[in-house]
């Protein structure tokens, strides 16, 4: 193991702690209407939280607890907890059947509703490659690839969103499924979608900001990424998957 990874573990625990502190006083959830969000990372979750949050929505799981809490956003209820293989803090052992068992484990109120954010798996694969980079979960995309992580990954994501899509059909009213590339291209649609599912009506919208151009652990939204150009992926995205986001981006608006 290399010195940065030792000292990035060392250290780790005290991090947390001290961002966690941080966040609890400095960023503290404000806002009229109450909502949870939900979504796998680098799915565009700090953007919405961005948006909501400009448009007087407060956001009760905004602050990230531990990944082990069922609080977090990104928390993996998956039946299938063998899929968790991004980041082991998020294996848990928690199975639930129903909106109102997370409801009621997280201490929410039995009719708070939830929007789950997802992009679609090209753009997803290619922005936890980018994190995942960054924070030296592999060392190049030689490895990436060689490791076959592109499809350990990519079964993660199917696992999380295929829950939350089961749960959106038992519960509709209370779980809304939002695509994270259309929501970018269209947030005052997006956001009026977002009031429609809420049951939010709002005297005038003068005073509302659609414009989102930076969030916290991305690079601003309008710079150019360089996407993975790999046969290896393209076969991959091929495949059909569980999820079926298509028509969960159709449905989106």
């Amino acid at each position: 193991m290399s010195n940065y990874r030792v000292l990035k573990n060392l250290f780790r625990p005290v991090y947390e702690q001290v961002r966690s502190t941080w966040e609890l006083y400095a960023d503290k959830p404000t806002g009229h209407y109450p909502i949870v969000i939900q979504g796998i990372q680098r799915s565009g979750t700090n953007y919405l939280t961005t948006l909501l949050t400009q448009s007087d929505y407060r956001i009760i799981n905004k602050i990230d607890p531990k990944r082990s809490n069922p609080s977090h956003k990104h928390f993996r209820w998956q039946k299938n907890k063998h899929s968790i293989v991004m980041d082991a803090r998020y294996q848990n052992n928690r199975y639930v059947n129903s909106l109102q068992d997370i409801n009621k484990i997280c201490g929410y109120k039995p009719d708070l509703k939830h929007i789950v954010l997802f992009r679609t798996p090209e753009k997803w694969l290619n922005s936890i490659y980018r994190w995942g980079l960054e924070s030296k979960w592999f060392k190049n995309e030689d490895e990436f690839f060689a490791q076959n992580l592109h499809i350990a990954y990519l079964k993660e994501w199917d696992a999380y969103y295929s829950f939350w899509q089961k749960t959106a059909a038992q519960t509709p009213n209370q779980v809304l499924l939002m695509s994270y590339e259309r929501l970018i291209a269209e947030s005052e649609l997006g956001l009026s979608k977002i009031d429609q599912f809420m049951g939010v009506v709002r005297h005038s919208t003068d005073n509302l900001i659609y414009s989102v151009d930076k969030v916290r652990h991305s690079r601003p939204i309008v710079e150019k990424r360089t996407a993975l150009n790999r046969p290896e992926l393209s076969e991959l995205l091929k495949k059909t998957t569980n999820f079926d986001w298509h028509t969960a981006m159709e449905n989106s608006f």
